[in-house]
């Protein structure tokens, strides 16, 4: 499917540039759009915005994460974790752990 596609391609590309991250630089960010038909159901995603960075206080080998993903009728979500390892990564064989998450829906996100 040509959509899954661009998809598998936006993650592998987010993976490399997570990859870049150091400690000390600001966050990297990474902004997809998905090529939709022009009558594409109000509830596929339309866009995929990955973030990661900084490093948890005092825990500089846990990172946060961010995937804020947008509707084609506007509504968005977003979702938030700490792990300690890069899980977009295509060069890591060990086991990746999330020590806390957070889910944010629809009717619940504000313009930050």
């Amino acid at each position: 499917m040509k959509i899954t596609g661009k998809f598998i391609l936006a993650f592998a590309i987010a993976a490399m540039s997570i990859d870049l991250f150091a400690a000390d630089q600001p966050p990297v960010c990474a902004l997809y759009k998905a090529v939709l038909p022009p009558n594409a159901h109000p509830k596929l995603v339309d866009t995929v915005e990955i973030t990661v960075g900084p490093p948890e206080a005092g825990e500089p080998n846990l990172l946060w994460f961010r995937v804020a993903c947008t509707k084609v009728n506007k509504d968005a979500f977003r979702i938030w974790f700490l792990a300690d390892g890069n899980p977009f990564s295509a060069h890591s064989n060990r086991t990746i752990n999330f020590v806390r998450y957070i889910l944010q829906e629809p009717g619940l996100l504000r313009n930050q």
